[in-house]
């Protein structure tokens, strides 16, 4: 995924981002010291997903990222259930693979939801 390196904050292993679908912070894990600038990414949530929502009214289906207080949330589309329980989540054009996701059995294909995470990395790479 693309997105705009905005700003390395005070811990320097973190930064704030913008992308085509929102803003936030994450924790940089690139082997290179962040730098401002567009880069492409590989997102990672190391703590897992802590609570769902299904989205309602007209946000349902616009992917969009955004930061609440400490929490990340990001919404999109459930594509599929794999029978190992591990969710295919489209975000834009992209798929981010959730596992050990709480009450996952309520979810189902299809659904626009809201997940919530407490800690988000980002990964460099090149295209």
């Amino acid at each position: 995924m693309e997105v705009l390196i905005e700003a390395v904050l005070e811990q320097h292993d973190r930064v704030a981002f913008q992308c085509a679908y929102g803003s936030a912070w994450a924790h940089w894990r690139g082997e290179s010291t962040p730098e401002v600038g567009i880069r492409e990414v590989e997102l990672e949530f190391p703590s897992g997903v802590l609570r769902w929502t299904e989205s309602a009214g007209p946000e349902v289906s616009r992917t969009k990222i955004r930061q609440e207080g400490e929490l990340l949330v990001l919404a999109g589309l459930v594509e599929r259930i794999a029978d190992d329980g591990v969710i295919d989540f489209r975000f834009g054009p992209d798929i981010i693979l959730l596992d050990s996701v709480p009450q996952a059995e309520n979810l189902s294909a299809g659904m626009s939801v809201e997940f919530w995470f407490d800690e988000l990395e980002l990964y460099p790479y090149v295209i």
